[in-house]
């Protein structure tokens, strides 16, 4: 109640209601028949009964508040929740982001959450059953696909991209080493980005076990600086699960090819090194051997395809994680 009533203090444009649905139904039927549901699933699946509503009636737009946000587990606090509602609610120009699926890609539920919490209006849009990727996604996020693309896919995302030579749109790829091993087609898409999915396994000598999840560190990049500012400056690292991280390939350092450019976003430390998967966790090396590749090794790569107008410059976005743990239940306070 008490954050509530300060969000209501701080804003003269925040109107602040408490209402009992059974007894006050016109309240919402006057809202643009704001709907009120008893039985919303959360992202385990479970019933989570919505117990906050943040609605705007300059965009008829409106977000639930579950109540397992006030769960000690939960990975997104109430103040998160509030915000990202009201940004959801109020801004103008909402982002439309689209998680792909249709061939068996990882089901990001959690990261879901978390963009909608930030404000972005988020769909599953099944790939192979549509003709074209709706021009209004501003990003497209794979995750691990179990399966090939085909060409027809590949031509549909390139479309997205280009945007009719515009440029200007988004993708996201999280390949770890769960990532289709038989894929060819996204897999040479990426490499016309400059980005290539390496076949080594992460591992480092420095680790921490928490609640039986082994993790190491990895590190912004210098060269991200411009893009992440005081994530680098500060010194900032992100933890991801031991035993499936990717080592990503710059394919070209330091030139522009097809007015494409290659930064290297995330890396791991100096005491990481490389070999091929080892799947027994008891068996996961501590040491490096001879062989093995040496640390830091790219663990997020970004892709920049631009294009020129007169002083001005747009360009289209590439970024691709060795790691889907970044984005899972356990780490989703990483982004």
């Amino acid at each position: 109640v008490e954050t509530l009533d300060r969000y209501a203090q701080l804003s003269d444009r925040v109107k602040l209601y408490y209402v009992n649905p059974d007894y006050h139904p016109d309240f919402f039927a006057e809202r643009n028949h704001l709907p009120i549901t008893d039985h919303l699933q959360g992202s385990d699946g479970k019933e989570d009964t919505p117990v906050l509503i943040v609605y705007s009636p300059d965009t008829g737009r409106y977000r639930y508040v579950r109540k397992s946000v006030f769960s000690d587990s939960q990975y997104l606090p109430l103040e998160n929740r509030l915000n990202g509602g009201i940004r959801y609610a109020t801004n103008p120009d909402m982002q439309k982001v689209a998680l792909i699926s249709g061939h068996g890609e990882y089901q990001l539920s959690y990261f879901e959450d978390f963009m909608e919490g930030n404000g972005f209006d988020v769909e599953i849009l099944d790939l192979p059953q549509v003709e074209s990727i709706p021009s209004d996604y501003q990003m497209i996020v794979i995750c691990n696909p179990g399966r090939q693309y085909s060409l027809t896919d590949i031509e549909k995302i390139e479309a997205f991209l280009s945007n009719g030579e515009l440029q200007g749109k988004s993708m996201m790829v999280f390949a770890d080493m769960d990532y289709c091993k038989s894929d060819k087609y996204l897999r040479e898409y990426l490499e016309e980005w400059g980005i290539g999915l390496g076949d080594q396994s992460i591992y480092d000598s420095n680790r921490l076990t928490l609640k039986n999840v082994t993790t190491i560190e990895v590190n912004y990049a210098e060269e991200a600086a411009s893009m992440s500012g005081t994530l680098v400056s500060g010194d900032y690292k992100l933890k991801l699960e031991l035993g499936k991280i990717r080592v990503l390939k710059v394919l070209w350092n330091g030139e522009t090819r097809n007015n494409i450019g290659v930064y290297t976003l995330l890396e791991s430390s100096r005491t990481s090194f490389a070999r091929y998967q080892v799947t027994s966790r008891d068996q996961f090396p501590t040491q490096p051997a001879e062989g093995d590749t040496s640390g830091p090794l790219p663990v997020g790569l970004l892709a920049l395809r631009t294009r020129t107008d007169g002083l001005s410059t747009y360009s289209s976005s590439v970024a691709v994680f060795g790691s889907a743990s970044l984005i899972d239940d356990y780490f989703i306070s990483n982004v």
